[in-house]
Parts: C-alpha cells; sequence; structure tokens
C-alpha cells in the first residue's frame, strides 16, 4: 500500500491541461496527458478495490 506519493508534470505531455482556456478546469474540460493515464494504472493496480 501506498504511504506517500508526489506527482508534478508541466504542460499536456505530462499530466494534461484545460481545454477551455482556463487555468483550473476538471471533468469534460481537462485533457488527461500520458504521465496521469500511467499514474492511474498504477494507483488501480496498487490500491484496495
Amino acid at each position: 500500500m501506498f504511504c506517500k506519493m508526489v506527482v508534478t508534470g508541466e504542460g499536456k505531455s505530462d499530466m494534461g491541461m484545460c481545454n477551455n482556456q482556463a487555468l483550473v478546469c476538471s471533468g469534460a474540460d481537462y485533457d488527461i496527458g500520458p504521465a496521469t493515464l500511467l499514474l492511474i494504472k498504477l494507483l488501480e493496480r496498487h490500491l484496495p478495490a
């Protein structure tokens, strides 16, 4: 089980970006980046369901 996690990224090629020109967004206004997809897969594999 994870005790600590540090995540950092910059730009759409890392964690993702807003697709509506805003500084803060969520849901459909957010384009997920490849590092985020990798992090999601890692968490799904190691965290209890």
